[in-house]
């Protein structure tokens, strides 16, 4: 048996499954007019907003949204790279939540990061060292969709549980 927490219902809660961004992270750092790019918001926010859903289902990638800010920002694409990568490693975590994950590991329990998140994710990933503090770590875009139970299947299948043993946090109520 997995070291765990007694749910409502009486079920043994084994597997906790953790959205990212406004649960773990404020989600808003890539949203910041810093640095190189003053005007970052003007051209990132459209063009996320009009390849959103296919840069987070992984039907376009990081490069290709690049590209498409570059040129709306006349910059190179190397540049924008460089600016997402600098947003990425000034990531704020929240403090409470975090330190209760961690004590969750200390003491065995599973967890996994369940989030509908593109590929720039994997930065994120490698910067801040969360495949170190995660059973498995499940993105939209390597599974090819934005829909939250079919994430959040996917991690307990990654880690051998049932969806009945696991539970969800969320800062969106309907996901939970």
């Amino acid at each position: 048996s997995w070291p765990g927490d007694l749910g409502d219902d009486g079920v043994v809660v084994s597997v906790v499954l953790v959205d990212f961004g406004n649960t773990l992270a404020d989600e808003t750092f890539m949203w910041h007019d810093v640095g190189a790019f003053v005007d970052w918001s003007t051209h990132d926010g459209p063009v996320v907003g009009r390849l959103a859903r296919d840069w987070e289902c992984g039907r376009s990638t990081t490069d290709e949204l690049a590209a498409a800010v570059a040129a709306s920002a006349n910059r190179s694409p190397h540049d924008v790279k460089a600016h997402m990568a600098m947003l990425c490693s000034h990531v704020a975590f929240y403090p409470g939540i975090n330190t209760a994950l961690d004590r969750r590991r200390a003491r065995g329990a599973l967890q996994a990061i369940v989030t509908v998140n593109p590929d720039l994710f994997s930065m994120i990933i490698d910067t801040y060292d969360l495949a170190s503090r995660f059973d498995a770590i499940v993105t939209s875009w390597e599974i090819g969709t934005t829909d939250k139970v079919a994430i959040c299947q996917a991690a307990c299948e990654t880690i051998g549980c049932s969806p009945r043993e696991s539970a969800l946090i969320d800062n969106i109520a309907a996901n939970v």
